[in-house]
Formats: C-alpha cells, structure tokens, sequence
C-alpha cells in the first residue's frame, strides 16, 4: 500500500490532475517552484512513479488516491477556521491602522504611508500575510472560505474606491482610469511585492519592492 501523502503533498497532486505545471502549482499554492518540484519528487516516491507523466497515468487509473485531499475534512475545516479567524484579526487590525492613517490626513503622502503598513516589513506583517496566502491557497476546495473572505473584504474594497474617487475628485490622483481601476492596480502591486518580500526577504529585497511601489504611486500621483 502506498505511502500515505501529506496534506501539501496531496494539495500538489491535485493541482497536477488538474492540468497544472510546475510553475502555475507555485503559483496557485504560493511557494516557490523548487518547493513544488520537492513535494513532485516525494510524491513519485511514495506512489512508485518516475515522472509527471505516470503520476497522471497513476492518478486515472487510482483516481481515489485524490480522496486523500479531502481528508480530515471537519479538521481541516476546523484548522481553516483558525485560519481564517487570524486572518480576520491581521485584516482588523490593518484597517485600523489605515483609518488611524486616513483620519490625519488623505494625501499623497498618506498613499504612501499606506502601503508601508500593508506590506509584510515585519515579523507581525510577515505572519498576517502568511495567514493570507495560506487561506487563499485553500479557496479552490473550500469554496465557502472563498465567499466569507470576499464579504470581509468588500467593505475595505469599498472605502478605498471612495478615497480614490475623492482623490480624483480633488486632482491629486489621475482621471484618466476609474477608481476600479486603479485599486486594481494598486492591490496587485502590493500583492506582488508582498510575495516577492516573503519569498526571499532582506533590506536590499525590501529596498526594491518599495521603490517599485513608490515608482507605481508617483504614476498614479497628479503632483503640483
């Protein structure tokens, strides 16, 4: 009987069944492509196989080796609602950093001291967003973890399109894109320089990720 899978080995499995490549995997799961290519190596190991392709091979001809990603489900729901519940914490207490932020002053400036605080440039900011992309590495198999994270965030979402607005309304942020837009924008590049921060932190990292960032702001910024 085969060697039975870890929870992130069975996560990657999953992934590969799916049609996934070792970069999207990393990708969807947020680790790295060595990572990946560790738990491919440990996972043909365990099931007697020697490359992807037999592992696809083995995994239609055994399909309930995948039942093993559901396992433990009341744990690993129980486990996902601690997750979630730091995740709620970490968020709660950005927000109030970000109102604290917004109440002195919604400048540039304070654009700028935004993204300072949403960014992992600490052990607890590192710790919040490892909750994050933890959770959201479960989404896909834990569709209600998806939805209650979306309605958590959709009032956040919300206050900042309204600030953008103003800003616009103001003239110090740029018109030519919608609010929408512009969040977008912003979201991703710090989702983007978070990752790049958690993957391989150090101040000459942090250096660039945040010049990057205030390289997006200044585009973004109408300056007098």
């Amino acid at each position: 009987m085969p060697e039975e899978l870890s929870k992130r080995e069975y996560e990657v499995l999953a992934e590969l069944s799916d049609g996934g490549r070792v970069s999207s995997i990393a990708e969807r799961l947020f680790i790295s492509p060595h990572t990946v290519r560790n738990h491919l190596r440990n996972i043909f190991w365990k099931l007697g196989v020697h490359s992807q392709a037999e592992l696809v091979d083995y995994v239609k001809q055994y399909p309930d080796v995948l039942a093993g990603a559901g396992r433990s489900d009341s744990g690993q729901a129980d486990d996902s609602e601690a997750l979630l519940q730091r995740y709620t914490e970490a968020n709660e207490q950005v927000s109030a950093e970000l109102d604290a932020i917004f109440d002195r002053h919604w400048g540039p400036d304070s654009l700028r001291e935004m993204v300072r605080v949403v960014l992992p440039l600490d052990e607890q900011g590192q710790r919040a967003w490892q909750a994050r992309l933890e959770l959201w590495s479960r989404e896909r198999r834990y569709p209600k973890l998806a939805e209650r994270r979306s309605a958590e965030i959709a009032p956040w979402r919300h206050r900042m399109r309204e600030r953008i607005a103003d800003a616009q309304a103001s003239g110090w942020i740029r018109d030519d894109q919608s609010a929408e837009e512009i969040l977008e924008g912003l979201y991703g590049m710090i989702v983007g320089s978070a990752l790049q921060l958690l993957k391989d932190y150090s101040p000459v990292a942090e250096t660039v990720q945040l010049r990057l960032v205030e390289a997006f702001v200044h585009d973004i910024v109408v300056e007098d």
